[in-house]
């Protein structure tokens, strides 16, 4: 009997080692849950920049773009205007 309560002492002693093991690692997967979370948190505040950043660019660019091809319709239509002034200086010469 005696020996019977021994060893129920010392598998009841086992058994709240392991529940206390199980519980620092549910412990620490919890802190490493908070702290993933927050990594992702931040994560995707960065990413929300980065697009603002990008449409931003995009935005410029498009601008730059469209002003590029406006100058290039306006070289060309002085440079046929020259050319047309040029033919004309050349008939008056006449």
């Amino acid at each position: 009997m005696i020996s019977q309560l021994f060893k129920l002492e010392k598998e009841r002693d086992k058994a709240a080692q392991d529940a206390q093991k199980h519980s620092n690692t549910v412990t620490q997967l919890i802190e490493e849950c908070r702290i993933k979370g927050n990594l992702i948190i931040e994560l995707k505040k960065t990413n929300s920049e980065n697009e603002t950043k990008l449409k931003q660019q995009q935005s410029l660019y498009e601008t730059v773009r469209s002003e590029r091809n406006l100058y290039s319709k306006s070289l060309i239509e002085q440079t046929d205007e020259v050319q047309e002034l040029k033919k004309r200086f050349v008939i008056a010469e006449q």
